[in-house]
């Protein structure tokens, strides 16, 4: 973004990698969530598994897709979604308290296990 303020050109810049993506994602993993949801008050537990991991497996590669990760910006497998951010837990980098409270299922399962 160029701007012009006061007489004084600013340039402005997004240098977040594959933010639009992560945005689509990390949508999709809302909807996935929704839908679990949903399962769960029609006691349906098979798909509400089902829509939870991929809600899950969606909101990791919303975050894997934030950093660069080579091919894995090109093409989000189950088997490199799970091999990276096995490696970028295993480093420390993320403690899950935070990543579950943060989607929404610390406390949706909270809500179901009491």
């Amino acid at each position: 973004m160029l701007l012009k303020i006061n007489g004084k050109w600013y340039n402005a810049f997004d240098f977040i990698y594959n933010s639009k993506i992560a945005k689509i994602k990390l949508e999709e993993s809302e909807n996935f969530f929704h839908a679990a949801k949903s399962s769960y008050s029609e006691k349906r537990w098979a798909p509400m598994v089902d829509a939870l991991y991929s809600a899950t497996e969606l909101a990791i590669q919303a975050r894997m897709l934030l950093m660069h990760f080579g091919k894995f910006s090109i093409r989000q497998s189950h088997q490199n979604t799970k091999e990276i951010f096995s490696s970028y837990t295993k480093a420390g980098n993320l403690y899950l308290g935070i990543f579950w409270t943060t989607l929404g299922f610390g406390l949706f399962l909270a809500s179901t296990l009491s």
